[in-house]
């Protein structure tokens, strides 16, 4: 299970709590997250890089692959580099993509690492000092609350668990489409499935054809939430995926 951009493996502990009932579970924290150490430069390769080394040394050699939002995007990288190179390390089961198309995106985060970058966390004494100075620059309180979540304490200062400064410089290397492999007909591909939210607008009908093209095969379902829908119905996704993968493990 891959998380998003700005988060860690914890985003989705609920999901993995429901699937982990009937299948051994592992959260990876993607490169540059979670206190992972960052690459020199943060791309969907190198992302993809350090999860398919993450499996390699966890012993994990096939596997059914869920990714959320950036996550997403490393976990269609991931399957594109198993089904075009036959001497890949890893074969991938299955893959489920949550709230996330296959495409280019506009910079909308730009003004969080923007506010992020401009907060001076050397004169923080609390979080709540962190949530207050980002009140006007970021007036959503549970976008606030999600960053915020990476704010550690380090003795008696505060660092990011994300690297920020790494996020600032390669943002625009994140937000571009997985590498497109052509599919054929869809016939090697594994399974595929994409869940969005009916909240949301990271993946809706005018992204289908797109879709299509990358994954001919691949299922569709949606929910009635947003985008971190994982986080808001996590049993409604766990029930979902378990369908798509053919229900618990005998």
């Amino acid at each position: 299970m891959l998380h998003g951009l700005f988060g860690d493996k914890d985003n989705l502990r609920s999901l993995a709590l429901h699937l982990e009932r009937s299948r051994p579970v592992v959260r990876l924290n993607l490169a540059g997250h979670g206190d992972e150490p960052a690459p020199d430069r943060l791309t969907l390769d190198s992302l993809a890089d350090h999860t398919a080394s993450a499996l390699a040394e966890a012993g994990i050699d096939n596997c059914h692959l869920l990714g959320h939002s950036l996550g997403g995007k490393v976990a269609m990288t991931l399957e594109g580099r198993a089904r075009a190179n036959s001497d890949a390390r890893m074969n991938i089961a299955s893959l489920t993509v949550l709230d996330i198309a296959p495409k280019h995106y506009a910079p909308h985060h730009r003004p969080l690492l923007q506010a992020l970058d401009q907060l001076d966390i050397t004169t923080l004494k609390s979080r709540s000092d962190a949530d207050a100075a980002l009140r006007a620059s970021i007036p959503h309180a549970g976008t606030r609350a999600f960053l915020l979540k990476s704010l550690v304490r380090d003795g008696d200062s505060w660092r990011w668990a994300f690297a920020l400064d790494r996020l600032v410089e390669d943002y625009d290397a994140l937000s571009v489409p997985p590498p497109f492999v052509d599919p054929g007909n869809g016939s090697t591909q594994p399974p595929v499935l994409f869940v969005r939210g009916t909240q949301s607008d990271y993946l809706d009908d005018d992204d289908v054809p797109l879709l299509r093209r990358y994954y001919p095969r691949a299922q569709l379902q949606a929910v009635n939430a947003g985008h971190w829908l994982h986080a808001e119905k996590p049993a409604q996704i766990a029930e979902l995926c378990e369908a798509f993968l053919g229900g618990p493990p005998a």
